[in-house]
């Protein structure tokens, strides 16, 4: 196992820890492919949830917002399309662990970019190499995480965890 599929193996467990301890939450699956753009799924209640995780090493006090690719926006927002073609209702969810144990999460299935200001940032290029890029992010608001954010209380947003069978790996989240 190298280095990336450790960090990767490290931010799941971690939810699937925090989703244990959560009554709204329930673990579906992990992506199979570590080349997939999303990390896992999960049920909120009756929603199916598509979660793309990151493990900081950060407080949680470190930063009033947290950076976001628009690469990695996109294809969340591809899958939630396609997802929704198929038939398939999803949300789509971008999770942060973080060091002082403290998770934040945003939705951002409808994140509209016009209300963020884009920024070129320096960074490596993917998790499997130590090339860097200039790359195209924004900052996600700690305050306006979902789950986390001293100002919102997710399980007041969320129904009750359901029950779902496993299926078949098609290498889709539901």
């Amino acid at each position: 196992m190298d280095e990336y599929e450790r960090k990767d193996k490290k931010g799941r467990d971690i939810f699937k820890q925090f989703c244990h301890e959560q009554e709204w939450c329930k673990h579906h699956r992990d992506s199979k492919d570590k080349h997939a753009h999303w990390d896992l799924s999960y049920f909120s209640g009756n929603t199916a949830m598509i979660g793309e995780i990151k493990y900081r090493n950060y407080p949680s006090t470190a930063f009033d917002a947290w950076l976001l690719e628009l690469d990695k926006l996109k294809y969340l927002q591809t899958m939630h399309q396609f997802m929704k073609l198929n038939g398939k209702q999803t949300k789509i969810t971008y999770i942060h662990h973080l060091n002082d144990g403290k998770t934040l999460i945003w939705d951002i299935t409808e994140l509209e970019l016009f209300d963020y200001t884009i920024e070129k940032r320096w960074l490596q290029k993917n998790d499997f190499t130590d090339e860097k890029e200039w790359k195209d992010c924004i900052f996600l608001p700690a305050k306006e995480a979902i789950y986390g954010s001293p100002t919102n209380d997710l399980e007041s947003q969320l129904n009750k965890m359901i029950n779902k069978d496993e299926e078949e790996d098609d290498g889709l989240p539901f």
